[in-house]
């Protein structure tokens, strides 16, 4: 009977313990649901409300619009990668740095200073949310950010209340880093922090404190300058070592010509976009301060200037306007129009190819040449006074013969020089005499980068240009490019090939070793007043001057230093910018 009755209640005990179990599995399974179905069900409301505030807010193209949003008020000038190379008002502009314009210090100190844990996430710092959210909850301020949140801070947001504004922010800062590399955002940061809290670019700040470029700085200076740009530290200005020239004579130019484009003095809210090309406007500096380093031991007051334009396009792609610059300073790449010597001369000989009248083997003789004019005669020279007597055209635009140039000039007439000139772009007044044959004519670097580039398009002319694009809002103004096929493609063929065969061979062995061809004609004024090179192939044309401002003579320098001073340029656009696979013909 016991038995039974304890056989009983283990019965029972078993049914209520499975009973218990099964009850708690359920209980255990309802709880898993329900957190499944919680976090799916968040998951499904933050992507609606992300939606949503995404479709409410008005920047849906952070990687194309982030200057614009920054810098709406501003005019901005944009180089070759669409990279803002200048920010800038009615007043005045300032130079923005690219990533390799910085010195990795300064971007290592800013991090340390305003978010250690910046390269660790991507753009949303949890324990900085909890930690505001407990500093908002006990009316406390904000004080852990990561960088990108402050940089989206700057952003114009029309929310009016603390929690649309978090929102706002916590979207464009995953959204910044989604499209932005770690590097790309710590510049953008560091320049507008500078702008905002300085009114001056990195450079303009590094230059007034330290005396050289914000790529310079070095640990210590770094910390320092970080400090400054946050008002956390003060430090004493100097006199810079030189004036911040760094794209202020392209800058210049691209403001010139971007306010005739759109007939406005006022270009606040603009986008200008050029060809700029970065490194090649930064080498072109350094190379012309060394050379004119050597020369000025021999010639006081000596200056410079450079313009090199991508041929395919005719775009302006760096301007050097002297050897110093201070804004608005005088600009002689456009604005100085010296005797170009003979420089003109490939523009002889190219009507005589297309009329027929030369080959490269013809024979002239170099001798003295008298042309009478109206009131008196005229005895052209050589300009080492030697003649050579019977020569080849080859021979003569080798040696640079006047008097071959001259006979050839005389054949030709001077009214079709001066039409093919036009045609060349040239507008100004041009000497209606013989002596326009060996250069009595005053042109601009522009001007003869027009005519050279021509040779280097096989006779196609393209007006040299430095703003491709001008953007307002929604409207797109564009240059008026003039094309026009201006000589025949065969005789400016056959020019490109004697004038790539005339240069020294200490300028082409380079490209030859690559099998680059390039072509070029130096050029030299009376008295050595002015030197030139112009310099040119399917991809790159190149006027480089020397002279002074004063018209004088100068001693013992020839025009090959222009030839070398261009090739150490076109060097350094091949190898650095460009493939290698660029004008191998």
């Amino acid at each position: 009977m016991k038995s039974s009755e304890a056989n009983i209640k283990l019965e029972l005990l078993n049914k209520v313990t499975e009973s218990d179990i099964k009850l708690q599995k359920i209980k255990r399974q309802i709880i898993i649901n329900t957190l499944i179905s919680f976090i799916i069900l968040s998951f499904i409301f933050s992507l609606v409300l992300t939606c949503y505030i995404s479709s409410k807010l008005k920047y849906k193209h952070l990687d194309k619009e982030i200057f614009n949003i920054l810098y709406s008020k501003n005019f901005l000038i944009y180089d070759e990668k669409n990279i803002p190379v200048a920010v800038g008002n009615n007043k005045n502009y300032q130079i923005y740095l690219s990533p390799e314009e910085i010195s990795p210090y300064l971007k290592k100190e800013i991090v340390l200073l305003q978010d250690k844990s910046f390269y660790q996430t991507k753009g949303l710092n949890l324990s900085y949310l909890i930690s505001n959210v407990l500093n908002l909850m006990h009316n406390k301020p904000i004080d852990k950010e990561t960088i990108s949140t402050k940089l989206v801070k700057s952003f114009p947001s029309e929310c009016k209340n603390i929690l649309n504004k978090k929102l706002f922010q916590i979207i464009y800062s995953l959204d910044l880093e989604h499209k932005f590399s770690k590097d790309q955002i710590i510049t953008i940061y560091l320049n507008n922090i500078s702008l905002k809290n300085t009114g001056k670019g990195l450079d303009e700040n590094s230059k007034l404190y330290f005396g050289k470029f914000a790529s310079e700085l070095n640990q210590e200076e770094s910390e320092l300058f970080v400090l400054m740009l946050f008002g956390k530290g003060q430090l004493e200005k100097i006199t810079p070592r030189d004036n911040i020239s760094k794209y202020s004579y392209f800058i210049d130019y691209s403001i010139a010509e971007a306010k005739d484009l759109t007939h406005c003095s006022n270009l606040n809210g603009l986008k200008i976009y050029t060809k700029l090309n970065r490194k090649l406007q930064i080498k072109s500096e350094d190379v012309i301060k060394k050379r004119l380093t050597q020369i000025s031991i021999n010639n006081k007051q000596t200056q410079s200037a450079v313009l090199l334009t991508d041929t395919n396009s005719s775009s302006i792609i760096t301007i050097i306007g002297g050897k110093d610059f201070i804004k608005g300073d005088f600009n002689r790449a456009y604005q100085s129009k010296r005797n170009i010597g003979s420089t003109f001369k490939p523009i002889i000989y190219l009507i005589a190819l297309e009329k027929g009248l030369i080959t490269p083997k013809t024979i002239f003789k170099d001798e003295p040449v008298e042309f009478m004019g109206n009131k008196q005669s005229w005895k052209p020279r050589n300009w080492d006074g030697k003649y050579l007597g019977n020569i080849d055209i080859q021979q003569s635009i080798a040696l640079s013969r006047n008097t071959v140039a001259i006979k050839l000039a005389s054949q030709i007439g001077v009214k079709e020089l001066i039409n093919k000139s036009r045609q060349l772009g040239i507008t100004d007044k041009l000497p209606e005499n013989l002596t326009i044959s060996i250069g009595s004519a005053s042109l601009t670097l522009k001007e003869l980068t027009g005519i050279y580039s021509t040779f280097g398009r096989e006779g196609l002319y393209i007006n040299p240009h430095a703003v491709n694009k001008i953007q307002i809002g929604k409207i797109i103004l564009t240059p008026n490019i003039q094309k026009k096929q201006v000589i025949e493609k065969a005789p400016t063929r056959e020019l490109n090939k004697i004038l790539s065969t005339t240069l020294d061979k200490e300028i082409v062995q380079d490209f030859n070793k690559q099998k680059i061809m390039v072509s070029g004609k130096t050029g030299t004024s009376d008295e050595s007043k002015d030197l030139w090179f112009a310099g040119y192939n399917k991809d790159l044309t190149g006027i480089v001057w020397i002279g002074n401002d004063k018209n004088k003579p100068m001693n013992d320098i020839y025009s090959k230093s222009c030839a070398e001073i261009w090739a150490d340029l076109a060097k350094n656009y091949y190898y650095s910018s460009l493939d290698s696979n660029k004008s191998r013909y």
